[in-house]
């Protein structure tokens, strides 16, 4: 979907993009090498749905607000792991989602026919929902039995600013001199919230929480057993 319009002030134009699939919809093998009840390596079915949109709108000055324009860009995607994360094919729907919002306002005007100014700030936010299913349910790695299987979930962010101002000046000869500053800075604060059902810390020991239960995890954390 898309509009747009022009005015005496701005001109505008906004879209809508929206995208679902069922993926790839069959029974397959994974990597585990589980077997069945007569031996034979089993197949279990492929998660693979997924689904995004992205929402964009801009405004453009007219008139005497020539050369400032607005962006907005909305972007989100929902996935699954189809294999697993570490080719187990899950038994559960795991869901992996992120999302990031731009903000993007520029200033650009000639000084003279030769010479002329550009200002930009984008401020970026993005977000991760990870709900990862590493074992299904009474799964034996090494020395550790889980009988709730491994699940982790993370919930973070990292917001990004930029900065940016610019001179450029037209030679005679066709020849364009550019000069300016820019500054760029990325921000996290540690992550919103982040669990597991079995102990997988830095120096944890990998076994599973008392009654599967979940429990905080520290930023610094071991891989699952592989």
């Amino acid at each position: 979907l898309i509009t747009g319009n022009k005015g005496k002030m701005f001109s505008h134009v906004v879209s809508y993009n929206s995208y679902e699939t069922d993926g790839n919809n069959y029974m397959n093998y994974d990597g585990s090498g589980r077997k069945d009840a007569f031996g034979y390596l089993q197949k279990f079915p492929q998660r693979d749905e997924r689904n995004s949109y992205y929402l964009f709108t801009k405004l453009e000055g007219e008139g005497d607000l020539k050369g400032l324009s607005f962006q907005y860009h909305r972007q989100k995607w929902n996935y699954q792991t189809f294999n697993g994360w570490l080719q187990n094919v899950p038994d559960v729907k795991d869901r992996q989602s992120e999302y990031r919002d731009v903000f993007i306002v520029k200033y650009s005007k000639p000084i003279s026919d030769k010479l002329s100014h550009e200002y930009v700030a984008r401020y970026n936010n993005g977000y991760w929902d990870y709900n990862v299913r590493n074992f299904p349910n009474n799964a034996t790695v090494g020395d550790n039995y889980y009988p709730s299987g491994v699940t982790e979930n993370l919930k973070t962010k990292v917001d990004n600013l930029f900065l940016r101002a610019q001179l450029t000046y037209l030679f005679s000869n066709g020849g364009t001199l550019v000069s300016g500053v820019e500054g760029n800075r990325l921000s996290y604060q540690g992550d919103i919230s982040h669990n597991s059902n079995i102990n997988m810390n830095l120096l944890g020991d990998q076994a599973q929480n008392p009654g599967g239960a979940f429990l905080p995890l520290k930023c610094v954390h071991r891989d699952p057993p592989m």
